[in-house]
Order: C-alpha cells, then structure tokens, then sequence
C-alpha cells in the first residue's frame, strides 16, 4: 500500500511539472503587468553576420570615449526615437504593446543606448484584434496608434504609459480627409508585409480602398465614399474608427528626416595620428585645418549626397577611359534608428600617382547627427589614405521635396592620367547650390546660374595664369568661406 501510494505520488509529481509551464503560458491574455517579459531581440545576435556588423559599429562609437560610449535619453526623447520595424497580425492589445516594446529595445541595443524602464498601463479592456506594419516610424506614434486602433488614448506622465479608454468610442461620427495615392500603396505594401492573403474583387478604387482599410482593422462596420478625382474619403462611421484613420494619417503625413552624408578623403605622405570616436563640426574643422597647414598632405573633399533611411547611395568621382576609371567610388546604406544614425560603406579609391596602389575600405558607423568618424584605408609606397565621413539629419524638404540623390556622380570621360589638356570637373561645395572647390587650390569659386558641363576660368589666377574647369552636374552645398565670381567662357 505504501509502494502504490509513493508511486502514485511520483505521476502526480511529474504530472504537475509536465503541466506547469503550460499554465504559466495561459495567464490572463488582459493582464497589464507587461515588464515580467521585457525581452530584447539581441538574441539575434547568435548570427554572426549581425553581430559582426553591431560589434564594429559600436566599436566605431566607443572610440576613445573612456568605456562610456552608451549613451541615455529621456522620456520626453521619446516622441523622436525611431523603431526599426514592429508588426503584429491579429493580435491583442497587451500582445501588440509587448511587439512595440521589443522594437524599443532592439533600437536602443542597434544604437548602444540604455533603454528607459517602461512601464505600460491598460486601463480597461478591448477584445479587438490588432493589425499592422510600422517600419521605421516614432516609438509614441506606434504606441498612439495602436491605442487608436483599439479605441483607446494614450497617457504619459515619465516613463509610465497609460491607455484608457476613448472616451465615445462608439459614438457616430462623420469625417472627410485626403487620401494620397502612396498612402494606399504604403497600406498594401503592409499588407505584403503581414502575409496577409486576400481576393481583390473590387472593381474600382473605391472598394480598394474599403479593404484596405478593412484588412488594416482602422474599419469596422464603417461606410466610406472615396471621390477618386479630389482624393477625397468620406467616412461614416464610430468615434473609434475615425480616431484609427486619423492617427494613420498623421503618422503618414509626418515628413521623415533625410541624412547628409559628405566625404572627404585625405593623402598623407606619412601616417596621421587620427582623432578617434565620433567629432563634432569644430573638432574636425580644426583637425583639417591642421593639415592643410603642413607639406604632403592633399584634402579632396567628395561631393555631398542626401538620402532616406533604410535606402543606399552612391557618390563618386572617377575619370575614365577604355572601360577603366580612376579616381573613388563609395557606397553608403544609412539608417535612422534611435536617436542616432548607423550606416555601412564601402569605398574603391583608384589613386591616379605612378606607383599607388588600389585601396579599399569597409567600414560601419554609429554616430549622432552632425558627427564626424574617421578611418584608415591603409597605405602603399606612395602614401597613407583616410577617409573623413560626416552625417547630418536634414529636412526632407529642403530641395523642394526631391531630395533624394542616390547615385552622385562627377565624371569625365576619355581622361588618361592627369592629362592637362582635359580641363577638370570642379567639385561642389556641400550644402550651397552653386559653389565650387577649385580644383586646383581648393578656394572657393561662385559658379551659381551656369549650366552644367560648362567651360569656365578659375578666377583666381591671373589672365596669362589662366586656368579652367567644368561646372558639376548638380550637388548640395555649404560654404563658410569667402568666394569670387567666375564667369563663363
């Protein structure tokens, strides 16, 4: 009797261990305690191609920083801070929160920032099931949105994050709005995204745009009138899903950030000693005016290019002739994420001196806005290479809303050696349309009005002195510097 209750208490034993976990994953799926499972997603690292590049990136960062490289933010900071990517697909409110916290921490590990102990509040409940696909956008609009889409508003008061119910959520209302045509595209895109299979029998843009709206969960029983030539969506429906495309919309309409990237590669014919970690504007202005002080040394500033997060530009400068070129080529693939901009890079410099060999540089920065890294290419007999890299938040419109360039090319073609006979392209000063670096003293020349391509005289050598060059094609420009006029010929 004893043995049979001793092995009777051994199932039970093995029972309660076997059914455990299971009970621990089917807790109250409406709890808001959701910081018991902060989880980041550096277990990704476990790849070693990811870990790699976030390794060298930080490492850029941490350069001669003393070991505090990590840096902190705020929660007002938070209105700002960029996610990488955060999705969720039929899935509760606490599931999505749990989705965008994640992202929050995967941006602070990408971008070596200490992540702020959130604390996330439901007050009351939704059993409405979420949708959606937000790539690259503010940490508060995800959090904002997803509060919309389950009817709810969103509280903060420091790192605590309260959503409460919509006040009427239920209540009929009526509103009219303009719907882009990449509006729809960004949806449908979403949709891709999601996985999401669907039979599109709509025979017109109309119910397109009912489905879209349906499939994303901003819609319910709502009824909608899409005037196809205004643009124009009439919805009539709740309280709750006007607020949902409301709050789309101004996620949508927000005018993302566009990064600066300029170069500048330096020659030296012996090694520098390098500033390390990430510059400031003054820091580096004065490094290079050092060097352009001493002998041996050649400063060739790249031309400026402009690019979106998430997309990958190349600038170059080459000549060249029978299928051959010389001259660098650099390709970079930056992102906004966090509060700081990452990016990688690759660059082929082809020196064009006798007895140069071809260098090579990969390399990954982490820097904040307006910083400056520089890095070592190597060296050869002739001389030691390093490139200057320096990365700038913009306006998206600061070109009139076409701002992106993502191939900048200087060329000139047919071009053996230094052959003076063939008059150089003149390189643009970043940031001001319509200035120039000499290219051949590096003053600053004014060349504002003239068509690309065209001949014109460096105006500051004299008449029997004369030099020439060509305007480039087309740039962004900065210039702190006195210029002279230069004339066409």
């Amino acid at each position: 009797m004893k043995k049979l209750t001793m092995w009777l208490g051994l199932i039970a034993l093995l029972v309660l261990l076997a059914v455990f976990p299971w009970l621990l994953s089917g807790r109250d799926e409406h709890s808001t305690d959701l910081n018991e499972q902060r989880e980041s997603a550096r277990r990704k690292t476990s790849e070693p191609q990811f870990a790699r590049e976030h390794s060298s990136r930080r490492q850029a960062f941490s350069q001669n920083q003393s070991g505090a490289f990590i840096t902190t933010h705020q929660p007002e900071q938070l209105k700002d801070f960029v996610l990488r990517e955060c999705q969720g697909r039929q899935v509760s409110l606490r599931t999505a929160l749990k989705i965008i916290d994640e992202a929050y921490l995967d941006a602070c590990y990408c971008s070596a920032d200490t992540p702020l102990k959130l604390k996330y509040v439901i007050d009351g409940s939704s059993d409405k099931l979420l949708t959606f696909s937000l790539k690259g956008k503010k940490w508060l609009d995800a959090v904002e949105y997803v509060a919309a889409l389950a009817g709810m508003k969103v509280d903060r008061n420091g790192q605590i994050v309260t959503l409460s119910a919509l006040p009427a959520a239920l209540q009929p209302k009526k509103i009219h709005v303009d719907v882009s045509p990449d509006l729809l595209e960004m949806l449908e895109k979403s949709l891709v995204d999601l996985d999401v299979v669907h039979e599109n029998v709509a025979s017109n843009l109309g119910g397109k745009v009912y489905r879209l709206l349906r499939e994303h969960g901003i819609i319910d029983g709502a009824q909608i009138h899409y005037d196809e030539e205004a643009g124009i969506l009439t919805l009539n429906g709740s309280e709750q899903e006007c607020n949902a495309l409301e709050r789309l919309m101004a996620i949508h309409a927000r005018k993302p950030k566009d990064i600066s990237i300029s170069t500048t590669l330096i020659k030296s014919e012996t090694p520098l000693d390098l500033l390390g970690g990430n510059l400031d504007k003054a820091k580096v202005h004065e490094w290079l005016s050092d060097l352009n002080t001493r002998d041996g040394i050649e400063i060739q500033p790249m031309p400026s290019t402009l690019m979106r997060s998430g997309t990958t530009g190349v600038v170059e400068m080459k000549s060249e002739d029978r299928g051959s070129w010389l001259g660098v080529e650099s390709q970079y693939a930056p992102e906004l994420i966090g509060l700081k901009i990452t990016s990688s890079s690759q660059t082929e410099f082809r020196p064009d001196q006798e007895g140069a060999e071809h260098q090579n540089l990969d390399a990954q920065f982490l820097v904040s806005s307006g910083d400056t890294q520089i890095k070592s290419f190597g060296n050869d007999s002739v001389a030691y290479y390093y490139q200057a890299s320096s990365f700038r938040l913009v306006d998206s419109n600061i070109l009139g809303g076409s701002s992106l360039m993502p191939v900048f090319s200087t060329r000139s073609i047919g071009i053996e050696g230094n052959n003076p006979s063939v008059p150089p392209v003149a390189m643009p000063v970043p940031g001001k349309p319509g200035f120039v670096f000499s290219p051949y003293n590096n003053n600053i020349v004014d060349v504002e009005g003239l068509k690309s391509g065209l001949l014109v005289a460096d105006p500051f050598f004299p008449s029997d002195e004369k030099k020439h060059f060509r305007v480039p094609w087309y740039s962004l420009w900065l210039v702190e510097k006195n210029w002279q006029r230069c004339v066409a010929l």
